[in-house]
């Protein structure tokens, strides 16, 4: 909102004019981000210093961390971070109410920025209520669909929770940004696979080979999918494949036995079913 942005600008404002009036003392006591910020602290700093005061402490001192994010809201109880931080540690601490009302208030003061809607998800994830985490996410990506991050994230807990046809767009909006982005594209087409979409998953998960021809389950995956459509041929390519990269895949020996009865290669194909059964019974 034009009132959370306009404080925060304040704040940064406020914050590089203390630095500069105030760096010969900083530079002789800091030597950790820990200790810099409680010489800022120490010497007058805004609201700033101690959300990341508290930041920088909350993994071993939270009564000390607690201190100074409510000092930095008593300052600015607008300050979205310290906001965020606040509820977060409420929530690792058991203050389940506490946190999530926290988060919610953020939300309630600027429905229209993601960023509010992404810690209010990760919040509810982390107490379980993962329905509603979901949404949360999928408000995140759609109010900032640029966003890698928030994009990522409503692909991931919506797979997690078997919803992979309404992943597809969120994993396509990274590749739209990225199309190199870590394992996007592979999840894509896993997304694509688990939705019925045979052709659009071959084709996703060849693209991907294309870029990573080394992994194991992208050549596992292109594998089945192929031989469900029948391109047995193709597929025993790939799966002998993942043998190569990983021997142990014992898996593979069944769907390479399943390949090989549809070509009408039944010595092969007893073969690999022998090997299968072998590996089961290590």
């Amino acid at each position: 909102s034009l009132k959370s942005r306009a404080i925060s600008f304040g704040a940064v404002t406020g914050l590089a004019l203390y630095f500069s009036l105030s760096s010969h003392a900083m530079n002789r006591h800091w030597k950790t981000e820990e200790s810099f910020w409680q010489q800022s602290v120490k010497y007058g700093a805004y609201s700033q210093a101690h959300n990341n005061y508290g930041l920088a402490v909350s993994g071993k001192a939270p009564d000390l961390a607690e201190y100074h994010y409510r000092e930095a809201l008593k300052q600015n109880p607008f300050h979205i971070h310290a906001n965020i931080n606040l509820g977060m540690l409420y929530l690792r601490r058991g203050k389940t109410d506490e946190g999530i009302k926290v988060l919610r208030d953020i939300v309630r003061w600027s429905p229209g920025w993601a960023l509010s809607h992404y810690w209010l998800s990760i919040g509810l994830r982390t107490i379980g209520r993962k329905a509603e985490s979901i949404k949360e996410a999928q408000r995140a990506a759609n109010l900032d669909p640029r966003s890698l991050e928030y994009q990522r994230t409503a692909a991931r807990v919506l797979q997690e929770a078997g919803r992979h046809s309404e992943a597809i767009p969120y994993f396509e909006r990274i590749i739209k940004v990225n199309p190199i982005y870590g394992l996007a594209e592979f999840r894509l087409g896993f997304a694509l696979q688990k939705s019925g979409q045979s052709e659009k998953a071959i084709a996703t998960y060849n693209r991907f080979l294309a870029r990573k021809p080394k992994h194991v389950q992208g050549h596992f995956n292109l594998g089945y999918e192929l031989m469900q459509t029948r391109d047995c041929e193709t597929a025993v390519a790939h799966f002998n494949r993942v043998l190569e990269l990983r021997p142990a895949y014992r898996e593979t020996h069944l769907h390479l036995s399943k390949c090989y009865r549809m070509l009408g290669d039944g010595e092969t194909a007893a073969r690999h079913l022998i090997e299968y059964r072998e590996a089961n019974q290590e």
